[in-house]
């Protein structure tokens, strides 16, 4: 498993901190899992993750598609999860924030006639 685990980060473009923040473990933990294995317990797990992020050709991502990182305080989180969340169907933060600034970019077009 610790082979599958470098090779998936690898093909993620990954770091240990991010790789730490989907698993919701330590960095220590990754780099343990990295050189020892991932201990039997944590498997299924990890596993269920990987599937869940196939890497998408050379970079990890889908072709033509830029990444965005924003850094919002605790405060802005909990607001931008609250409105996520009451959405009918409940959203994902990330999905409501994509509809969200597409809604806002098609304004700014048509009030400008571009």
């Amino acid at each position: 498993m610790k082979h599958e685990l470098r090779e998936w980060m690898k093909a993620h473009g990954m770091s240990l901190r991010s790789a730490a923040e989907l698993f919701q473990v330590e960095k220590q933990t990754i780099a343990n899992w990295r050189s020892s294995g991932v201990p039997e317990r944590r498997r299924p797990h990890v596993r269920l993750v990987i599937a869940e992020n196939p890497p998408c050709g050379r970079t990890g991502r889908p072709q033509g598609v830029q990444q965005l990182t924003i850094h919002a305080t605790r405060e802005q989180f909990r607001r931008w999860n609250l409105a996520a969340l009451s959405q009918s169907p409940p959203m994902l933060i990330e999905d409501w924030a994509i509809e969200s600034l597409d809604r806002l970019a098609s304004d700014w077009i048509r009030e400008r006639k571009l």
